[in-house]
């Protein structure tokens, strides 16, 4: 059986009606629907590319920044900042530090984690933590917390209080550190809060990738193209081989997503007439993804008749 490509609408999170213009219900009406478990969004993401877990975001990041990882468990940490008003606390993407301060920063979290069994990498955007043994504590996503309010119970697991009380104090050392310092006089935002996320070991590199190219705006996804060695672009082309995994991340809340999605996908559907596809939807409030599937014996046929969706997806598995 030819192996499908995948689009993923990771801003889809209900059930397409006409709100999703024209294109997108006709082809939720046609394809074999069910439901699949997915935590969240490694999860899902590791399951399109055809890994037994989640995808380990960091240790790929990490590694396309050139930071050798071995077998190391590695985690991200995301300098973010806490914004927001009206009393809440929204989390929110930190500040680009010039070089002289990240450096000195850096240099201050490394003399705290000596002696520890783990130990700090510093990359461009974000640092990461790099321990011998994999950490049973589990965080939300990057891409899942920004621009939301910030919750307590986010970091989860048997040793999450351990770890939040280290972040904690990896916080209050950077907050008193002289660049900081500096930063509060000038009316700057402190440099000092990290997201942990992406948690994981490098996995194995198969002979014959679970896709050919992936087509997507995220970073952990291109560090993965760059890992396996797959084409990497924001939206398959002609001649791209299959199967693919591409990514239309849009907000299905705006009218505009579902223009640009029709405009986007439209050729490229009838160019793969006959060829097997698979439609995920984002992460749905009641838990899981939605998946639509074609075959070639199904002909295509929504091009011909008009039908919307509607009743339930049936569960259903990732074999």
């Amino acid at each position: 059986m030819t192996p499908a490509s995948s689009v993923w609408l990771s801003g889809l999170h209900g059930l397409p009606d006409e709100v999703g213009g024209s294109l997108l219900p006709r082809l939720w009406a046609q394809g074999k629907r069910r439901l699949l478990p997915a935590g969240d969004e490694l999860e899902l993401m590791g399951r399109l590319l055809g890994l037994a877990g989640p995808l380990p975001a960091a240790a790929l990041l990490a590694t396309a920044e050139g930071i050798s990882c071995g077998d190391h468990w590695v985690w991200a940490l995301e300098p973010v900042r806490i914004g927001g008003g009206a009393g809440r606390a929204l989390l929110q993407a930190g500040e680009i530090l010039s070089e002289g301060e990240h450096e000195a920063l850096f240099a201050a979290a490394r003399e705290y984690t000596q002696g520890s069994s783990w130990h700090l990498a510093r990359g461009r955007e974000r640092w990461y933590l790099l321990s011998p043994e994999p950490l049973p504590v589990h965080s939300q996503p990057l891409s899942q917390v920004l621009g939301r309010e910030l919750q307590q119970g986010d970091l989860s697991g048997p040793q999450s209080g351990q770890w939040r009380r280290t972040l904690d104090e990896l916080q209050m050392i950077l907050a008193a550190h002289p660049v900081n310092r500096r930063r509060e006089l000038q009316g700057l935002e402190p440099w000092n809060y990290f997201w942990p996320w992406g948690g994981g070991c490098l996995p194995a590199i198969p002979e014959e990738p679970a896709v050919r190219g992936i087509f997507s705006p995220r970073p952990e996804l291109q560090a993965a193209a760059q890992y396996f060695g797959v084409e990497f672009a924001h939206q398959p082309q002609r001649g791209s081989a299959t199967p693919w995994l591409w990514e239309y991340p849009w907000s299905w809340r705006f009218m505009e997503t579902a223009a640009g999605f029709e405009q986007r996908s439209t050729e490229l559907f009838r160019r793969g007439s006959g060829q097997p596809l698979n439609l995920y939807s984002g992460l749905l409030p009641s838990g899981g993804v939605e998946r639509c599937s074609w075959r070639r014996s199904q002909g295509w046929a929504f091009w011909r008749r008009r039908r919307w969706p509607d009743g339930a997806a049936r569960p259903g598995g990732w074999a």
